[in-house]
């Protein structure tokens, strides 16, 4: 995508806007192109670019009129609070059609806080009376034995996350 705009925003709103409370930033003015348009949000103080989101619609918000609960809430204001910011212009509200990309969140990462894959292999006991399939990692029972083969489709076990490399009978051929 091509088209792309920086926004300043202060920290409080940064931060609604980082965990899906604010999802419509609010503009005196809008982008000079049309939607869809790449925005990326700079905290106000440092500068430094903290994230990104896709705006995907501009609503108008008329300030000299009634303004909906549902076009304000969104906005983390009251409609009395966008007529004091509007002074009865027209607004606009800069949809944001996705979860913001946290860039800061994720340049702070370690490269090597890793955790080491666990592998196991499937087992099927079938002449007990906990007869089903189960994990050769943890132990733990997936399935009961008639659903075993028409229920698993995960290569992953449901209780401890190993990685499943197969089954136990092919791994002693």
């Amino acid at each position: 995508m091509s088209k792309a705009v920086l926004i300043s925003i202060r920290q409080g709103w940064c931060q609604k806007i980082m965990n899906g409370q604010k999802t419509i930033e609010v503009r005196k003015t809008r982008p000079k192109m049309n939607p869809p348009v790449k925005c990326y949000i700079y905290k106000c103080g440092n500068g430094k670019v903290i994230g990104e989101f896709l705006c995907d619609e501009i609503i108008n918000i008329n300030g000299a009129g009634r303004i909906p609960s549902d076009i304000a809430r969104p906005t983390c204001l009251e409609p009395a609070e966008l007529h004091q910011y509007l002074r009865a212009a027209v607004g606009y509200g800069w949809h944001m059609c996705y979860a913001p990309v946290q860039l800061e969140i994720v340049k702070a990462l370690p490269a090597a806080d890793v955790a080491p894959v666990v592998h196991g292999r499937w087992h099927l006991l079938d002449d007990c009376a906990n007869a089903g399939l189960y994990c050769s990692a943890c132990g733990r029972r997936v399935h009961r034995e008639e659903f075993a083969y028409k229920k698993l489709r995960s290569k992953y076990c449901p209780h401890c996350g190993a990685r499943m490399d197969g089954w136990m009978e092919d791994a002693e051929k």
